[in-house]
């Protein structure tokens, strides 16, 4: 708004080369790639609501991929709305739709994988009432539909998440709040129903700020997960999510976060994963037209041989580790005209032979923006 404008158009062209096209643990296929990428965000804050949607689409066009259309075509929609009913009632929703060619970040803790065409539609409605100034309460609902075309694929990963969670807050000091929360989820998987479950998350936790820009959280309980597949017997885990988040520079901040719970999994084998999922990030400015972004995500998943589908078949736990380090620099030659490139690279191990691969991705770019 302070531009005098409540949007933003800007398109962007990128240059690359992946390894590994397929994400396949062997007979890699390499191919250089170009990406052009519109981007159309707008954000209209009105007295008592405020109103934002985001369309990203990228169209990224390979120069050698055998057996496959050239282009893929990715979009990505984001709408959020807030109201704010009155000084103590605000009413937040948010939806995603994500359709996909190419290979994307999971969900909880499904890897990075190429599963094929599909989409993903995230939507939540988040409640907040402060009932006194020192406590309020959250009320969420959400669900997530996930759909993949090919046949092969959906009958192990297609599913509808039907979701609520209820929080109670109370500040006991300005900087810290503590928070009791209770999570349900349930996971219908349409083909697959071996695979459905229910999820019970109990954890307390708090909320800190070590300085005004500084702010640590953490939640501990436990997580119950109840399987439709009655020749899979309830699990009761612990669950545990801390987050850091420090913005040391006005435009250079710090993020490290770590989880460990029960989720999803694309593996076909298993009902659910129980997995460790860390990220660290960091984004630098070194002046105000240069900057670098720096982390890397790590996954520790096991699969218990009590949560196979097909009992006999998996004698022993099975484990899977993903590392996926990434490096982006940008450098704004004007207001309006940037430069960017890249680089990711992905490793899985896994006890399924089927699964490991590696994949390194490289791109530079130039992006417009109004």
């Amino acid at each position: 708004m302070g531009a005098g404008k409540p949007f933003i158009i800007s398109a962007g062209v990128r240059q690359g080369y992946d390894d590994n096209i397929y994400t396949t643990p062997n007979n890699e296929q390499a191919s250089m790639f170009t990406t052009i990428s519109p981007d159309f965000w707008l954000k209209y804050p009105m007295e008592d609501t405020t109103i934002e949607a985001r369309y990203i689409l990228d169209a990224k066009y390979y120069w050698d991929r055998p057996e496959s259309s050239d282009w893929d075509f990715n979009h990505n929609f984001n709408m959020h709305i807030s109201h704010d009913f009155n000084s103590r009632m605000n009413l937040d929703i948010r939806d995603q739709f994500v359709y996909s060619q190419s290979p994307q970040a999971g969900t909880n803790n499904q890897i990075v994988r190429y599963l094929g065409d599909g989409y993903i539609n995230n939507a939540s409605a988040a409640l907040t009432y402060a009932w006194t100034t020192q406590f309020s309460t959250v009320t969420t609902y959400n669900n997530t539909f996930n759909n993949y075309n090919d046949e092969n694929v959906n009958f192990d990963n297609n599913y509808f998440r039907n979701g609520v969670s209820q929080d109670f807050r109370y500040a006991f000091l300005d900087t810290t709040t503590g928070v009791l929360n209770f999570t349900y989820d349930n996971y219908d998987y349409g083909y697959q129903h071996l695979k459905t479950y229910d999820s019970y998350i109990l954890t307390v936790g708090a909320d800190h700020y070590i300085m005004p820009t500084w702010l640590i959280s953490g939640r501990f309980g436990a997580q119950m997960v109840s399987y439709e597949n009655s020749d899979i017997s309830e699990s009761v885990n612990p669950y545990v999510s801390l987050k850091s988040v420090w913005y040391y520079l006005p435009k250079s901040s710090f993020e490290a976060s770590y989880t460990y719970q029960t989720g999803i999994t694309d593996n076909g084998n298993y009902a659910t994963s129980e997995g460790h999922q860390i990220n660290f990030g960091v984004t630098h400015y070194w002046t105000p037209k240069f900057n670098t972004a720096a982390g890397v995500l790590l996954l520790f998943n096991n699969f218990d041989s009590s949560q196979a589908l097909f009992g006999m078949v998996f004698q022993n736990n099975m484990h899977e580790t993903t590392i996926q380090p990434y490096f982006r620099a940008g450098y704004d030659i004007t207001n309006w005209f940037s430069v960017e490139a890249g680089y990711q690279y992905t490793t899985v191990s896994s006890g399924d032979p089927s699964r490991p691969y590696w994949d390194n991705q490289f791109y530079i770019g130039v992006r417009g923006s109004y």
